[in-house]
């Protein structure tokens, strides 16, 4: 790997204003660049970072991408985050874009709504995220990374280094500078000379910490008051689900839940979330004795734990985790930019984590195209493209854990989504869900479903205090006046529900 590094009399100063005054003072003078003539350094191979050297790689770029850990392929097992996340399609348009989607599709597991699972172990209830045709997968974190990693190495213009960490950035030199972990060169200090630098590093930036460092940068963290613990659903005996696989399971408990994905080895991941403190806190239960944990699952969770033969040995191995939320703008100087959980990490009860961060991703490599590589451009129309979404995605990710832990083991919340999914399907491009347009619709901005929300929200609230009585009313004069022997066309119905709705929903 050839690196360079200049000295600081060699190098003029980046003025810290803003990219905008740069923009200004270069756009005239300077040659449009070429992706071939381009030499990006990214900090972080995790999903958002290779992601972005596989798709950077496969356009021309001269990529080097860095990270602190080992090559996991090389180690018997995978060392990293929760094994499965929630795939839809913000993250499927960015793999459909480097030509991974069905290779990684085909490895998921489908899921078509939630499986809700009662206190007392007997009741359960479906809640279907959308229309029959609309899923969500559950894939492997190590899957997407092993076909990504294979991919990038067969690019000749892409440098994959493990075991270098990234140390902070030179914003005047406009280099990354890095120190090897582990291997003959360890302890040695480089620095990676870069006309474009992307922090992917995670929710503990060192490229943002670097960026904090300067004046007029705003940076905010905030550990939730609930934390988590991981536990798992093997196969039965004959190797099979131990429930059903195409469902989120959830176990509502409106102060904390439980939370179960499917895997392709046929095991759930299980997830605890539940408050730090309190007598049924995560510390009072991880210093309780094994008897103490034991009956507070057959208590809370009863059905779950005949599935869970490993229960407390995983109880015990797998440390409680902290939830943490991190803000900042902007999210990017100079010709540094940030992506994924390194400019806006969120909590994970939307599933939107690595959809959020893949869809940074994939925005930059068009907007670097949208701009024929003119870093300064690219970088503003970045930030304030993807501020007013990272804020968006974060406060809906916050207010989906009341919703999963508390709502949905309420029928009158379960009935208003069922109502919500009749008016989406006459109504299609008019009533769109919250879930579904965050999910399933990539083309929808998350600060745009925000708004939209809130609009069909208010014309819910009004077609049920006003419009369903005035319905009913109608069909019961019909009924006793006008329908006597006459069987009613349901589609005539359905139509003129969404009538209704229109009419409502055109007026606020």
């Amino acid at each position: 790997h050839h690196f360079t590094s200049r000295s600081e009399s060699s190098v003029p100063s980046v003025p810290l204003l803003s990219a905008t005054l740069l923009m200004a003072a270069t756009s005239e003078s300077a040659p449009t660049p070429t992706p071939s003539s381009m030499r990006v350094v990214i900090a972080g191979a995790g999903l958002a970072g290779t992601w972005l050297a596989l798709a950077l790689g496969q356009r021309g770029y001269q990529v080097t991408i860095c990270e602190r850990r080992s090559d996991f392929r090389d180690a018997m097992s995978f060392q990293g985050k929760s094994i499965n996340l929630a795939l839809s399609a913000r993250g499927r348009a960015a793999f459909r874009m480097v030509g991974l989607e069905e290779q990684i599709v085909e490895q998921g597991c489908p899921m078509t709504g939630r499986f809700m699972h009662s206190a007392d172990g007997k009741t359960f209830t479906r809640q279907a995220y959308g229309q029959p045709h609309e899923h969500i997968v559950s894939v492997g974190r190590e899957m997407m990374l092993r076909k990504m990693l294979d991919a990038v190495e067969q690019l000749p213009n892409v440098d994959l280094i493990f075991d270098l960490k990234t140390l902070s950035v030179d914003f005047r030199k406009n280099t990354l500078i890095a120190e090897y972990m582990r291997g003959p060169r360890a302890g040695e200090k480089v620095q990676l000379e870069a006309d474009l630098i992307v922090g992917a590093d995670g929710a503990y930036s060192r490229v943002r910490s670097s960026m904090a460092r300067q004046r007029g940068y705003n940076f905010s963290q905030e550990y939730l008051g609930h934390g988590y613990k991981e536990l798992t659903i093997p196969p039965t005996a004959d190797g099979e689900f131990a429930m059903p696989c195409d469902a989120l399971h959830i176990w509502p408990r409106h102060e904390f839940m439980m939370i179960a994905l499917p895997n392709p080895d046929r095991s759930f991941t299980v997830t605890l979330f539940m408050p730090w403190e309190g007598p049924r806190g995560l510390r009072a239960l991880d210093a309780a004795s094994d008897e103490e944990v034991l009956a507070f699952f057959q208590d809370t969770f009863p059905d779950s734990v005949p599935l869970m033969p490993t229960l407390l040995a995983d109880f015990r191995e797998n440390d409680s985790s902290y939830l943490i939320m991190i803000r900042c703008r902007p999210f990017s100087r100079g010709n540094t930019v940030l992506v994924g959980d390194a400019a806006h990490a969120v909590v994970p009860f939307f599933g939107q984590g690595m959809n959020a961060s893949l869809e940074d991703a994939r925005i930059l490599v068009e907007l670097l195209e949208k701009h024929n590589n003119k870093v300064p451009e690219t970088l503003v129309e970045y930030t304030e493209l993807r501020k007013p979404d990272a804020d968006a995605i974060s406060q809906l990710s916050f207010n989906n854990y009341e919703e999963m832990r508390s709502h949905t083991a309420s029928t009158a919340f379960l009935w208003r989504r069922s109502l919500e999914r009749f008016l989406n399907k006459w109504m299609p491009d008019t009533f769109i869900p919250l879930y579904s347009m965050v999910s399933f619709h990539e083309e929808i901005r998350y600060s745009e479903v925000v708004a939209r929300a809130a609009a069909q929200e208010r014309t819910l609230d009004r077609v049920l205090t006003v419009g369903l009585p005035v319905a009913a009313v109608v069909c019961i004069v019909g009924a006793l006046f006008g329908f006597r022997g006459r069987s009613m066309d349901a589609s005539a119905v359905g139509g003129g529900v969404g009538n209704l709705i229109s009419s409502f929903h055109s007026r606020l």
